[in-house]
């Protein structure tokens, strides 16, 4: 019986020893494999099987070429992805990826490893020694998440808001835009009779002052050419007075009778003179005709004098001088002078034959009634005054009407005269009067343009941006302060300085970035720009504002209006993923 333990031992030691053995050899299959696995650094869990096949060559991730694997990460870039040299600098475009087990993954640019700084909080990019941080990390990171789900848990109730605000928005900027078209209207008709008051006024203005500056034009040329005009007419006077003479002296020689009488007559007077006292000198009987002569043109001269001058006379005397129609003007002055001459001659006549009648009246008599008749006028005052300017105003006054009628335009050629006279400050009154209404005009097209433009804008998904319009938010970075208005504009603001960073260009496709462009130049250098991530938040906070490029600016708007449920779930996402890790990471340990 105890040779049958004994050998029951030995069975079970054994057994013992081979599984023990199994157990052994499933390790060291698992080391290698995990050996392998380490031997290409910097390979994510995704491609490690690429890079660990039992085939001894490597292809390329983009296929361009295949290569033994002794040249993986043999610090020499063959691959033009750079696939190779996942775990080493050598290539400019590769990646290397950190494990960072218990906290999250990283995929870091090649130009990081082994540079000398600890990146990966495993240490993993660094062939020095780096403390692993992964732990401590993976627990902040945690809780940041957590305050970040809650965050967009609470935006996401907000965003209801902002898409029913944004909704009612649009309903009030087409309610307003139709009141706005219909006030347009309106004002285009107050603004167009305003304008048409404005220019009958200016033309009326224009008018008066072109007669003014025309009269006065007149009026000075009339003032250096009436002392000669006087001149002439006395010249002339005096040569119709003379030959008037010479054709009395020629028929009294023709008529001996009136001769004798004449002379008779003459020397009667003369002995009469010459006993009254004094002596005078013997009268020619051609004297005695001359002086008949004289008297018949002064009695002439009177009667004309005293005839008064009638409207017509009077306008076709001022439209003589203001106009070239032969009609107005011509035909009743032609007509006088005709009449005139006439009289004039019949009168010379009678003086000649009529001279016994003459001889009784004396000279002395015949110059008072002269003087007399000099004295009486029938004419105006304002016809009789001195100056030339004067008269020709109060002709003026006293033929507008009848030139309007007869002539049917004024002296300048120009409308009809109608007596009305604009006074500068009527002018200026409907001026303003003009501005303002055009002024209201243009304010009211502004506000249909703005509106159009609102109403025109894509404002992401549900239309939640909708409710920033209007809306700006700030942040303070070193003496700087920036402000974004979304669907406007963008500044940088330094005390009362004001900079365009760019005014609104739109949404990109997925609706979470702003796009400002077109702003202030810099100095030698492109237009500044601005572009705004739009990214979930439980308020709006515009934040991490930064000039990664020259005159190129870049921000993060945290708004409830990007608190999508894409936004949500994807933050959701990231706990539970790190909640994961950090479980395995456990279980490992």
């Amino acid at each position: 019986m105890a040779k049958h333990g004994h050998s029951a031992e030995g069975l079970a030691s054994t057994r013992l020893t081979a599984t023990l053995t199994r157990c052994a050899c499933l390790f060291l299959l698992l080391s290698a494999s995990s050996i392998r696995a380490a031997s290409v650094r910097g390979v994510p869990p995704s491609l490690l099987s690429v890079y660990t096949s039992d085939t001894n060559t490597f292809k390329c991730l983009d296929g361009s070429k295949s290569l033994q694997k002794s040249r993986v990460n043999d610090d020499y870039c063959d691959c033009l992805d750079g696939s190779d040299e996942p775990g080493t600098s050598a290539c400019s475009n590769g990646r290397f990826y950190c494990r960072n087990r218990g906290h999250q993954p990283l995929l870091l640019n090649s130009s990081f490893v082994d540079d000398g700084i600890c990146d990966c909080c495993d240490g993993s990019d660094e062939l020095q020694s780096c403390k692993n941080t992964c732990k401590a990390a993976g627990s902040a990171a945690r809780l940041e998440l957590v305050s970040k789900t809650k965050e967009y848990a609470a935006g996401a109730k907000s965003r209801h808001k902002y898409v029913s605000q944004s909704q009612a928005n649009k309903a009030q900027w087409k309610s307003e835009l139709e009141r706005v078209k219909k006030d347009i209207t309106q004002q285009q008709s107050v603004t167009d009779k305003a304008k048409a008051a404005k220019e009958e006024a200016e033309e009326a203005d224009k008018q008066r002052r072109e007669a003014a500056e025309a009269l006065k034009k007149e009026e000075d040329a009339k003032k250096g050419t009436s002392e000669d005009a006087i001149t002439a007419e006395d010249t002339v006077n005096t040569g119709s007075q003379s030959v008037l003479q010479d054709e009395a002296h020629t028929e009294a020689l023709q008529d001996p009778l009136a001769a004798t009488i004449a002379a008779e007559v003459s020397a009667d007077d003369a002995t009469e003179a010459a006993g009254q006292g004094g002596s005078s000198s013997p009268i020619h009987p051609q004297d005695t005709v001359n002086t008949g002569s004289q008297h018949v043109l002064k009695e002439e001269a009177d009667k004309e004098e005293e005839r008064e001058l009638t409207p017509d006379e009077v306008g076709r005397k001022i439209a003589s001088q203001w106009t070239t129609d032969p009609d107005a003007a011509g035909s009743a002055l032609e007509s006088g002078s005709e009449e005139q001459e006439e009289e004039l001659h019949e009168e010379e006549e009678d003086a000649v034959d009529d001279g016994d009648d003459h001889q009784d009246d004396s000279l002395a008599a015949d110059h008072a009634k002269a003087a007399s008749i000099d004295a009486k006028t029938t004419l105006p005052d304002t016809l009789m005054m001195d100056s030339i300017a004067a008269r020709a105003a109060a002709y003026w006054d006293m033929s507008k009407d009848w030139l309007n009628e007869k002539v049917g335009t004024n002296l300048l050629g120009s409308k009809r005269l109608t007596g009305k006279d604009v006074s500068p400050g009527d002018l200026t009154t409907l001026s303003d009067r003009f501005v303002k209404a055009n002024g209201r005009l243009h304010d009211l097209k502004k506000q249909q343009t703005d509106l159009e433009a609102k109403l025109a804008h894509d404002y992401g998904l549900e239309g939640a941006f909708g409710a920033l319009v209007d809306e700006c938010y700030d942040a303070q970075v070193d003496k700087y302060t920036y402000s974004v208005c979304p669907f406007k504009d963008a500044f940088q603001k330094e005390g009362a300085s004001k900079t365009s960073l760019g005014t609104w260009a739109g949404l990109t496709d997925d609706s979470t970035v702003m796009r400002f462009s077109n702003g202030q130049a810099c100095w030698q250098g492109p237009a500044r720009s601005m572009t705004v991530s739009v990214k979930c938040g439980s308020t709006e906070k515009l934040q991490k504002v930064e000039e990664p490029s020259r005159c190129e600016y870049v921000a993060t708007l945290l708004t409830p209006a990007a608190c999508t449920p894409a936004e949500v779930q994807g933050i959701q996402d990231k706990l539970t993923a790190l909640d994961q890790e950090l479980e395995d990471e456990h279980t490992e340990l």
